[in-house]
């Protein structure tokens, strides 16, 4: 089974990925809180969206590799869907975009690449109250903590 933990620390965040086939990845996140893998996670798991972030962290790419610009031009059409969905919700949280709004945002981003991915107002308002509640679990967490999300 494939498990993500993001440790928190006093520093650097930490990020570790037990991929099926038994490797593991272990990234510094910083220390800022990592509210975009979070983001990546809830828009991935929910949209199931197979070669996103996390899904190229499966298949055994580095967080390195995936920070990089050349790379990212590489990766499959989910990676870019992934990304719009995102930067999207997060925007929702932020209050920078509101639930109504979502769909059409992301829609007039992804044309832009000629991509398309099936949505609507529930999945917006779905995304935005479990990427909530992973915050909210975050701010509870002690230092030394890991939030573990099941892919």
């Amino acid at each position: 089974m494939a498990q993500v933990l993001i440790r928190k620390n006093d520093s650097d965040h930490i990020l570790y990925v037990h991929r099926p086939d038994g490797s593991t990845e272990i990234a510094r996140l910083g220390p800022a809180l990592p509210f975009h893998d979070i983001a990546h996670f809830v828009v991935e798991k929910h949209f199931q969206i197979k070669q996103g972030f996390f899904g190229q962290i499966m298949n055994g790419m580095t967080v390195d590799q995936l920070s990089n610009s050349n790379v990212i031009r590489s990766l499959p059409d989910d990676s870019m869907i992934s990304e719009v969905l995102t930067r999207a919700l997060q925007g929702l949280e932020s209050g920078s975009c509101r639930v109504e709004d979502f769909k059409e945002m992301v829609e007039m981003e992804l044309s832009m690449y000629e991509l398309h991915i099936p949505i609507d107002e529930r999945d917006a308002s779905t995304i935005l109250s479990n990427y909530t509640a992973l915050l909210k679990k975050w701010e509870t967490m002690e230092t030394g903590e890991s939030l573990a999300l099941e892919l």
